[in-house]
């Protein structure tokens, strides 16, 4: 675990006790692939990739009574879903195309963000840039993968994508609010 998924983690009991959100980090998938030949224990390889490094449920309905969340009234939560990204200064997030392997995010991660908005629920991607810590939310990122797949369809026309449309700009991501309750709010229902 790194020192932003230990930050962010250490916000899960606070939007718990606040009655919230329940969340949790998402383990990579495991797969058991034999025992160890002498001490016999079960030995595990990674198998597939995670959508996300966060996955949660609303505890409310989501929407804000002044300053307060609503109950959720018996109607069930919402289901969340957040990627988090670190980097020293940069002035884009980089989008790693399909079958591809670099730093940024991985499209399977964009694609799943994406999938999760479209079906009513909550997206986040969460990026500390040079110690600077701000959210793209759910419209963002529905906006961030079109772009990125006509920038896909045009390359398989033959020809180049405009630069710049396979990354999501910085001043795209909004600053992170403070709460009283939760501190950084980054969830920010």
């Amino acid at each position: 675990m790194n020192d932003l998924e230990a930050r962010i983690a250490a916000t899960f009991p606070l939007y718990l006790r606040n009655g919230i959100a329940q969340m949790m980090a998402l383990p990579v998938p495991m797969v058991h692939c034999g025992s160890h030949p002498t001490r016999h224990f079960p030995i595990f390889t990674p198998k597939g990739k995670a959508p996300f490094d966060i996955a949660g449920f609303t505890l409310t309905n989501g929407l804000r009574s002044g300053a307060e969340y609503s109950p959720l009234d018996g109607k069930g939560g919402v289901f969340i879903g957040v990627e988090l990204k670190q980097s020293t200064r940069e002035q884009s997030l980089k989008i790693v195309g399909p079958d591809k392997q670099g730093d940024g995010l991985l499209y399977h991660q964009l694609v799943s963000l994406y999938e999760l908005h479209e079906a009513g629920g909550v997206s986040r991607i969460l990026w500390e840039n040079g110690g600077e810590l701000r959210v793209l939310k759910g419209r963002a990122i529905v906006n961030a993968y079109l772009i990125f797949e006509e920038a896909l369809k045009v390359e398989a026309r033959g020809h180049d994508a405009a630069r710049g449309v396979k990354s999501i700009p910085w001043d795209k991501f909004e600053a992170v609010r403070l709460d009283q309750r939760t501190g950084q709010d980054w969830l920010s229902l």
